[in-house]
C-alpha cells in the first residue's frame, strides 16, 4: 500500500494544480510517458504506476481506469553469457587439482544448480546411461540430466583418490546405502 500511494503522491506532484479526482485519461497517459521516457524508468516502475492508478481509480474514485499497455515499456529478455569452447577448455586445464576438475565437470556437463548439487548422492549418478538423477530440483521436481563421459570419468577418478566405499558409480548402487546414511556427491569430493 505504501508503494501505491507514493506513487499516486508523485502523479499528484507532476501536475500540482489538478485535483486527483479531476484527472483525465490522458493526464495519467501524459505521467506515464514522462515517467518511461524522461526519467527512463523500467517496466516494473511503470507497471508498479499503472497499477497504483488503476486501484485508486476503480476503488476510490469508482470510475472506469484503462491504461494501454504498450505504455510500460517489454519486458527485455537477455540471453545469458555462456564460455565458449576456448574457454571451457581453458577453464578445465586451469583445474590444480581432481577435485577441482570433477567439480568443474559435472557443473558445466550436466548444468546442474548449486542447491540440487548439494542434494546429489553417489547414487544419482548412472554411468550406464550416462546421466545424473536430480531429486527435489527446482520446483521440486526430479530431472535427469545427461553427464559427458569425460565428467563421468573425472568423478570416477576423484572418488576413487576420496578412498570412499562407494568409489564405482553404477547404476544399482542404493543397496549399498540401506544400512546407513549415504553422503552427498560433493561432500564426498570435498573430503579430500
Amino acid at each position: 500500500m505504501a508503494s501505491y500511494q507514493r506513487e499516486v503522491r508523485f502523479l499528484a506532484q507532476y501536475f500540482p494544480d489538478i485535483p486527483l479526482s479531476e484527472m483525465q485519461q490522458c493526464h495519467i497517459e501524459d505521467y506515464m510517458l514522462y515517467i518511461k521516457v524522461s526519467l527512463g524508468c523500467g517496466r516494473d516502475k511503470c507497471r508498479m504506476a499503472a497499477q497504483s492508478f488503476s486501484f485508486l481509480w476503480k476503488h476510490v474514485f469508482r470510475k472506469p481506469f484503462v491504461l494501454p499497455s504498450k505504455l510500460y515499456p517489454r519486458k527485455a529478455f537477455k540471453l545469458p553469457n555462456i564460455m565458449s569452447v576456448v574457454e571451457m577448455a581453458m577453464l578445465l586445464t586451469a583445474c590444480r587439482s581432481l577435485k577441482q576438475l570433477a567439480l568443474v565437470s559435472l557443473y558445466y556437463s550436466t548444468g546442474v544448480r548449486l542447491e540440487e548439487s548439494s542434494k546429489l548422492k553417489i547414487a544419482d549418478v548412472d554411468s550406464a546411461n550416462m546421466c545424473i538423477h536430480v531429486r527435489g530440483g527446482k520446483g521440486n521436481k526430479d530431472r535427469k540430466m545427461l553427464f559427458t563421459v569425460s565428467a563421468v570419468s573425472s568423478v570416477s577418478l576423484a572418488l576413487a583418490k576420496a578412498g570412499d566405499a562407494a568409489v564405482r558409480i553404477t547404476s544399482n548402487q542404493t543397496a549399498k546405502y540401506q544400512s546407513h546414511p549415504q553422503p552427498t556427491l560433493l561432500e564426498t569430493l570435498l573430503r579430500q
